[in-house]
């Protein structure tokens, strides 16, 4: 069962307006007041028994708006307060009528409010029950999320894929297809220098312009991770994938250290897990499975000699990497391609190798110093 929720914007009129927003700031109230009963380790139902008749007194809401209440306070564990932005819906509070969509109101009579459709939202509302929804308003408009349940048909036959993640290349899929990162770096070097010749001014006209550029940049690196992500996820079902393979890169920036400040930035200023993120949901949409491996020397490893159950740790520069045996070949190609395997080859290295390592990666200078003194010796697996 897979997931996806579906922004459609509302198109109402004044009065719809105002009951929309007076629905919203009482269930933020009912938040607030169930966020006063809150405790560390009390469970929702706990909660609804605490708070429960106390909402439905102090609101005047409905019901099924005073137990997704407590549920969003439950979820929400580091929340110290609540605004009148949105409210949940479920489905006995909402429904979708062809074009428009119904929602209750405290006043007891339900609305009836059309929504804005493309092809996209069409095409997942049709035929599909809805099993909740989120009303919530953005610069001056209100929009309501849809959330749709679908069966999806896992895949049981086809090949892993891998993909390697940087910053030069974005991505580099097994498969030989690089996502080159140089236009995408650029485009931040150019909000972060026009950034800085507006703070450095400090004035009203200035701080006027970084208030309508404020989010602009990340609107933008999400849109292009959309693309990236995308186009990842259709090369892999090209390929017949079943699977694919992801690096764990869970706290890489305190295990790894570049003493390069550029670089240093750069890496800390790319959203990894994000694109990642991405890759995940899309895949999971299509029946294809998703894995995250140790990328422990994936970047030090010739693929081929894996292949040939051997264990070869080579050298690397920039973008070449090389083995004693198979010569050159690409180092992102070569990295995704070891990712493919899903080997755990952390554990499969002679100790005083897995000594030297330690967290292992592209960066890690001490295994490299251990592969010269061993002259690139050939280990057996």
């Amino acid at each position: 069962m897979n997931t996806i929720t579906i922004c459609c914007k509302l198109q109402t009129n004044e009065i719809q307006e105002e009951l929309l927003l007076e629905n919203s700031t009482l269930f933020a109230k009912a938040c607030n007041i169930a966020l006063a009963y809150r405790s560390p380790k009390q469970t929702r139902f706990s909660l609804h028994k605490a708070c429960y008749q106390c909402i439905r007194k102090e609101t005047g809401i409905k019901a099924n708006y005073a137990c997704q209440a407590i549920a969003r306070v439950v979820a929400s564990k580091r929340a110290k307060a609540f605004s009148a932005r949105s409210f949940v819906c479920d489905v006995r509070t909402f429904s979708v009528l062809g074009n428009s969509v119904r929602i209750s109101v405290h006043t007891g009579k339900p609305i009836q409010v059309p929504m804005l459709l493309g092809e996209y939202q069409r095409k997942h509302l049709q035929g599909d029950k809805p099993s909740s929804a989120t009303v919530h308003r953005q610069n001056g408009s209100w929009y309501i999320n849809i959330c749709i349940k679908k069966e999806v048909v896992k895949k049981e036959a086809g090949i892993d894929f891998g993909v390697d993640v940087g910053i030069a290349n974005v991505a580099y899929t097994s498969s030989g297809t690089a996502f080159c990162g140089k236009a995408l770096w650029a485009k931040k070097a150019q909000f972060r220098r026009v950034r800085a010749s507006l703070q450095s001014k400090r004035t009203r006209g200035a701080k006027k312009v970084l208030r309508r550029l404020s989010g602009k940049e990340r609107r933008y690196i999400r849109a292009e991770i959309h693309k990236i992500s995308k186009a990842i996820v259709a090369e892999a079902e090209r390929h017949t994938a079943k699977n694919i393979r992801l690096e764990l890169l869970k706290g890489i920036s305190q295990r790894v250290s570049i003493p390069n400040k550029h670089t240093s930035r750069m890496g800390r200023a790319w959203s990894f897990y994000e694109l990642q993120s991405f890759v995940k949901y899309k895949a999971e949409a299509i029946g294809m499975s998703v894995e995250f491996v140790d990328p422990a020397y994936t970047s030090q490893s010739c693929h081929q000699c894996l292949l040939e159950n051997r264990l070869t740790l080579g050298s690397r520069s920039g973008i070449r990497f090389c083995c004693p045996i198979h010569g050159k070949k690409h180092a992102d190609h070569n990295a995704a391609q070891n990712i493919s395997l899903g080997l755990q080859l952390k554990k499969l290295y002679p100790s005083e190798l897995a000594k030297a390592g330690k967290e292992g990666g592209a960066n890690c200078n001490c295994a490299r110093k251990v592969a010269r003194k061993s002259r690139f010796k050939a280990h057996a697996l």
